[in-house]
C-alpha cells in the first residue's frame, strides 16, 4: 500500500510572516500576535473543500478558484497524476 494509500489526514503548523507586505516591507511596522498558522488537509471522496476559521473567516474567499490554499492543491493534483 503507497503512502498517499494510508494517508488521510494531514497538518501543517509554518510560522507566521510579514514577507508578503512586498514593497512595503522595509517601511511598515508589523507585529505578529500569532507565531504560527495551522493548515489542515483531509482526503475526501470527491472535490475540494475549503473551511475557514479565526476572527477574519468570514472575509476569507473559500471557494478553491479564488483562494490560494485551493490553487496549491490544484496543482498538487496536477502534479500527481503526471506520475
Amino acid at each position: 500500500m503507497s503512502l498517499k494509500d494510508r494517508v488521510s489526514r494531514v497538518v501543517v503548523r509554518v510560522p507566521a510572516t510579514t514577507a508578503n507586505l512586498g514593497p512595503g516591507f522595509d517601511v511598515h511596522g508589523l507585529a505578529l500576535n500569532v507565531m504560527y498558522d495551522v493548515v489542515e488537509a483531509e482526503k475526501i471522496e470527491a472535490g475540494l473543500t475549503i473551511e475557514v476559521e479565526g476572527r477574519y473567516a468570514k472575509e476569507i474567499p473559500t471557494s478553491p478558484k479564488m483562494n490560494t490554499a485551493g490553487k496549491v492543491v490544484f496543482e498538487l493534483q496536477r502534479m500527481f497524476r503526471g506520475r
